[in-house]
């Protein structure tokens, strides 16, 4: 899924769960990203990947940071209602750290993204 946007000119991250009928993760996250933001990448960098929830289920979620962004839409599944909304990735992570974000693979995206932005914050 696509997360927050590190800065106002800067890409989205994406990430994606298990691929599913996709063949790779890298695969999965492509489609996410043009599906759920209208746009595709260059590179999709892999940041790294976790579980969505440890000793209840065994979905593995993968995390990729989107650079060198095109319009290239794909159509949203049907059940997928999406509002973008850009954020400068230091405002995403003071709003994480003011506990205004709760998703988990948000959270965990943008830890792993740090150190991929100029002057991470964390």
């Amino acid at each position: 899924r696509a997360a927050a946007s590190p800065d106002a000119d800067a890409p989205p991250l994406a990430a994606a769960a298990s691929p599913g009928a996709d063949a790779t993760p890298l695969d999965a996250a492509r489609r996410e990203l043009r599906e759920e933001t209208g746009l595709d990448a260059t590179q999709l960098i892999e940041l790294g990947n976790f579980y969505a929830a440890p000793g209840s289920m065994t979905e593995r979620l993968h995390a990729f940071l989107a650079t060198g962004l095109f319009p290239n839409p794909l159509a949203p599944d049907a059940d997928e209602r999406i509002t973008l909304e850009r954020i400068p990735f230091v405002e995403a992570v003071r709003l994480a750290r003011a506990g205004e974000l709760n998703d988990a693979k948000t959270l965990a995206s943008l830890l792993l993204a740090a150190p991929h932005i100029p002057a991470p914050p964390l």
